[in-house]
């Protein structure tokens, strides 16, 4: 069944393209790994190498900060910023300046049926797209304006992560690695620019949800038609004219259903499921 998923279409593309699917994958586990054993500056090490790999697991910071373990969030922050500081001493501010002004003004493919998160969707739902000559520029009309789209994505994220600082605790107490596990789904589904490339993130959600699936065959139902989402072979396109609503938030926004389905088990895993003490042998049984 874990095969079933690494041999997925986001999987896939993340070994094609020579993302860095894998290499976050791998400091998010090692980080998680240090955390668990309370190995509070290795686990900064790990994460804050992450976050300033990619902005978006900066969340672990306050993921930290909501689990009481306060000296290893600064840490992490400082260690970030270290990293993230690093490089000035061969290249000039302007290039840091450069790359915020492309992300912030030039960007114009969140979009994009391959970007799963919550401002992807409200690209997909609000704004249309016309392209301009260029794979990577695109003309576009606002069905909101700009600055209430703006206004949708801060609250609507500003909601989640309230939510999510609220629950943490009850997800830390009800199942082993469901914290974990929901704080990288917020993590992803506010990232601006989340890409189906960073599927492999996922791995710790898929595993506790297959768990979950094993000893309750109609969850393993569910679980099976979020993977099979994941499995529909779309190249990366805008959702550009004449694409109507059934396409833009239908077969352009499957990725994001599956990602939700997804969250929807792991928010609801009942007590005590833990992926450590999957069965392989009640696999044949669930299946039937």
């Amino acid at each position: 069944l874990l095969m079933f998923y690494f041999a997925s279409f986001p999987m896939l593309s993340n070994a094609m393209m020579l993302q860095l699917g894998g290499v976050l994958l791998f400091l998010l586990m090692q980080g998680y790994a240090a955390y668990l054993k309370r190995q509070e500056g290795t686990a900064a090490l790990w994460w804050g190498g992450l976050i300033a790999l990619k902005l978006f697991p900066g969340l672990l910071i306050l993921y930290a900060w909501v689990n009481q373990r306060y000296r290893l969030s600064v840490m992490m922050a400082g260690v970030a910023l270290l990293f993230t500081c690093l490089p000035l001493g061969w290249i000039p501010l302007a290039v840091y300046k450069h790359y915020m002004t492309v992300i912030t003004h030039q960007v114009s493919w969140y979009g994009t049926n391959w970007n799963f998160s919550y401002l992807g969707e409200l690209y997909r739902g609000f704004v249309v797209t016309f392209p301009s000559g260029s794979y990577y520029h695109y003309y576009h009309t606002w069905l909101l304006s700009k600055t209430t789209l703006g206004w949708l994505y801060a609250l609507g994220a500003g909601a989640l992560v309230g939510w999510w600082c609220l629950r943490a605790r009850y997800f830390e107490r009800n199942s082993p690695h469901q914290g974990f596990s929901v704080a990288i789904l917020v993590m992803l589904f506010l990232s601006p620019l989340a890409w189906l490339y960073y599927f492999p993130l996922l791995l710790i959600p898929v595993l506790c949800t297959l768990m979950d699936g094993i000893e309750r065959s109609w969850r393993l139902v569910i679980w099976f038609l979020s993977i099979t989402l994941f499995y529909v072979p779309e190249p990366a396109a805008q959702t550009i004219m004449p694409a109507g609503w059934a396409i833009r938030l239908g077969l352009s926004s499957v990725y994001s259903y599956g990602f939700l389905i997804l969250s929807y088990l792991t928010c609801t895993l009942p007590a005590g499921t833990d992926p450590c003490k999957l069965r392989w042998e009640n696999i044949p049984s669930a299946l039937k």
